[in-house]
C-alpha cells in the first residue's frame, strides 16, 4: 500500500493527501488584480482627466479564454445553468431585453448596452471571484502550490495597499480642494471608483480569509486577520470619502464588520456575560489605528467633500444624496410603483432603490424572476454553517442596494455572480 502524506490546502482549508492529482485555482486572485486595475482607471480619470485606458473587458476577455482553455470553468457554467434559480435569472434577463427592444430607441440603447454587455460581466465577476478552478495539468506539487497562493496573498494585499496609499497621496497633493471641483464635474467616476475599490477588498479579503482558514492556530492568526481588516477598511473608507463615494463608504464599513463577526472563533471576545481579556488590549490598537488612517482628513476641510455635499449641508444627516433617498417615497414620485404594476415602465425616473426600480421598470412579473432567483439562492446559503464570505457581504450589499441604488447597479450583479458560484467547488463552502 502506498504511503499518504497530508498536507494544509491553502486553497481548501482542508487536510489533502499526496494522492491528488489537481490542484485549484482562486478566482478571486485574478479578478482582485483586474479590479485594482480598474480602481486605477477610476482615480485618474476624475483626477486627471479621460485618457486611453485599455478597458477591464479587454482583460476579462483573456482571462476568459484562459479559464476555458486550462480549467473546469467549463464544467462549472454548464452546472451553473442547469439550477432552477439560473432558470429564473436568464429569464429575468430576457423579458428585460424585450423590454428595451419595445422602449423608445434612445432608452433601448442604453438599457441593450448594459444587459449585453455591463451586467453580464459583472454577473461573471462575481462568480469568479468565488470560485476556485481546478487545473487541467498539474505543474507543482501541493507544497509549492500553497507557498505560490500564499505568496499571491501577500503580493496583492501589498498591491492594494500600494495602490491605496498612492491614491491617498494623489488626494493630499490637491489641498486646494481640485479633486473635489473634478469629482463635482465627473461625477461618474466616484461611482466606478467606489464599485472598484470594493470589489477589489472583498477579493483581498477572500484571499485573506483562505490564508486565515490554512491555519493551524485559527484563534491566534483571527486576532492579525482582523487587525488588518480593520486597517484596510479605514484606508478603504478615507480614500472613499474623499473621492466623494457615500455609499461606497458605508458599504466598506457594513462588509468589514459583517466579515470579522461571521469569521470569528466562538466565544472569542465574550464567553456567556464575561468579556475576555484581549478585548482591553485590543480596543486601544484599534483606536489608534483608527486616529492614524484618519488623520488625512484632519488636512483638508472635510466640510467640502460630498460627505457634507460640499459644504451645502451643515451635517451629514443633511446631505442631499442621503436625503433624496427617504423624500423620493414622500414627495409622491413613489406613486410610480403603481404606473404599470404587473409589466413596469423602462422610460420611467427610476427610484433609488434596487426594489422599487425593479417594480417601476419591470413590474411584478420582473420582480417574480429576480427575487426569486435571489431567495433560492440565499436559503442554502444562510442554512450552511460555513459560506462565511457570502454570508459577510450579502446583508450589507442588499441593504444599501435597497436605499440607494437602481438594480443595474454593478455590485448587485457581482453579488449575483457571487451567490450562483458552485457550493461544492467554491472558496467558502468550510
Amino acid at each position: 500500500m502506498s504511503s499518504v502524506t497530508t498536507i494544509r490546502s491553502f486553497t481548501e482549508g482542508t487536510v489533502q493527501t499526496s494522492a491528488r492529482t489537481q490542484y485549484q485555482v482562486p478566482g478571486a486572485l485574478f479578478i482582485g488584480i483586474i479590479s485594482l486595475y480598474e480602481l486605477y482607471i477610476a482615480f485618474s480619470n476624475t483626477m486627471y482627466g479621460e485618457k486611453n485606458f485599455l478597458s477591464k473587458e479587454f482583460f476579462f476577455f483573456f482571462l476568459f479564454v484562459f479559464l476555458v482553455s486550462a480549467t473546469n470553468i467549463v464544467d462549472l457554467i454548464v452546472q451553473l445553468i442547469n439550477k432552477v434559480s439560473t432558470s429564473l435569472l436568464i429569464l429575468f434577463l430576457i423579458y428585460f431585453l424585450i423590454s428595451a427592444f419595445l422602449s423608445s430607441s434612445d432608452i433601448s440603447s442604453e438599457y441593450t448596452r448594459q444587459i449585453v454587455i455591463y451586467i453580464p460581466v459583472s454577473f461573471l465577476t462575481g462568480f469568479l471571484a468565488f470560485s476556485n478552478f481546478r487545473l487541467k495539468y498539474k505543474l507543482f506539487d501541493m507544497s509549492t502550490e500553497n507557498k505560490l497562493f500564499k505568496s499571491a496573498t501577500y503580493f496583492l494585499t501589498f498591491g492594494y495597499i500600494a495602490m491605496s496609499l498612492y491614491i491617498l497621496s494623489g488626494f493630499l497633493l490637491t489641498l486646494d480642494s481640485r479633486f473635489i471641483q473634478i469629482a463635482t464635474e465627473t461625477n461618474i467616476y466616484y461611482q466606478d471608483f467606489g464599485d472598484a475599490y470594493i470589489k477589489a477588498v472583498i477579493c483581498i479579503w477572500i484571499l485573506q480569509y483562505m490564508y486565515l482558514k490554512s491555519s493551524l492556530n485559527y484563534e491566534k492568526s483571527y486576532f492579525n486577520f482582523s487587525l488588518l481588516v480593520v486597517f484596510q477598511a479605514i484606508l478603504t473608507a478615507v480614500n472613499l470619502v474623499l473621492i466623494g463615494s457615500n455609499k461606497g463608504t458605508a458599504l466598506i464599513f457594513l462588509t468589514a464588520g459583517s466579515f470579522l463577526y461571521f469569521a470569528k472563533p466562538p466565544n472569542w471576545l465574550f464567553k456567556g456575560y464575561s468579556v475576555k481579556k484581549r478585548f482591553f488590549w485590543m480596543l486601544p490598537l484599534i483606536l489608534f489605528g483608527l486616529l492614524l488612517l484618519l488623520y488625512p482628513l484632519t488636512l483638508i476641510d472635510i466640510t467640502q467633500t460630498r460627505l457634507f455635499d460640499y459644504g451645502n449641508a451643515g451635517s451629514i444627516s443633511e446631505n442631499s444624496s442621503f436625503t433624496s433617498r427617504f423624500d423620493q417615497f414622500k414627495t409622491g414620485e413613489g406613486d410610480r410603483l403603481f404606473q404599470n404594476l404587473i409589466f413596469g415602465k423602462l422610460g420611467l425616473v427610476y427610484l433609488h432603490s434596487t426594489i422599487a426600480s425593479v417594480q417601476t421598470h419591470l413590474g411584478l412579473i420582473g420582480g417574480f424572476l429576480l427575487w426569486g432567483f435571489l431567495l433560492l439562492r440565499l436559503i442554502p446559503i444562510h442554512g450552511n454553517k460555513g459560506r462565511v464570505v457570502l454570508k459577510a457581504i450579502s446583508w450589507p450589499i442588499l441593504i444599501i442596494g435597497a436605499i440607494s441604488s437602481f438594480f443595474t447597479w454593478d455590485l448587485l450583479w457581482v453579488y449575483f455572480g457571487a451567490i450562483s458560484a458552485d457550493q461544492r467547488n467554491e472558496i467558502n463552502r468550510i
